[in-house]
């Protein structure tokens, strides 16, 4: 059974969630992926985009979690992979101690909007277990257009 690196920044840095999805999974701590952000599209969910080159020094915060073929498989069906709402994506992250390779879901939907109801409080629950720097709280919590 082969494992894979999986960045999540949304909901899926929620424990609970990621339980339920994907048992075997294993949350490896809390990682930097340097020149993308984060955003709520009009979904409703969120997504990274890339940082424009006027902000290369763009960072966001998120849970890495090893998980299995199964797992992607389950991810994949739950961000609608096969319907064209989500696709998977390398993208370079920053550990504590070294660069890693991993996969992140990022929405083909890239206009902003709001959060769907319940759903930002999903992504705090999943930051705050882990816990998130306070900055990057801070940011989170202004993907609802005014602080929690």
């Amino acid at each position: 059974m082969s494992r894979h690196n999986y960045f999540a920044y949304g909901s899926n840095m929620n424990p609970t969630q990621m339980g339920e999805r994907c048992p075997p999974a294993i949350a490896l701590g809390v990682v930097t992926l340097e020149g993308w952000d984060i955003a709520i599209n009009e979904r409703g969910v969120a997504t990274i985009l890339p940082a424009d080159d006027s902000d290369a020094s763009v960072a966001m915060e998120g849970v890495l979690w090893s998980v299995t073929d199964r797992c992607l498989e389950t991810l994949d069906h739950y961000e609608g992979v096969r319907s064209g709402i989500y696709r998977r994506e390398g993208v370079r992250i920053h550990t504590a101690d070294r660069d890693v390779e991993a996969i992140a879901y990022v929405a083909a939907s890239r206009g902003h909007g709001d959060p769907r109801p319940g759903y930002l409080e999903t992504i705090l629950e999943g930051a705050d277990h882990f816990k998130v720097s306070p900055a990057y709280r801070i940011r989170l919590e202004r993907l609802s257009g005014t602080a929690l």
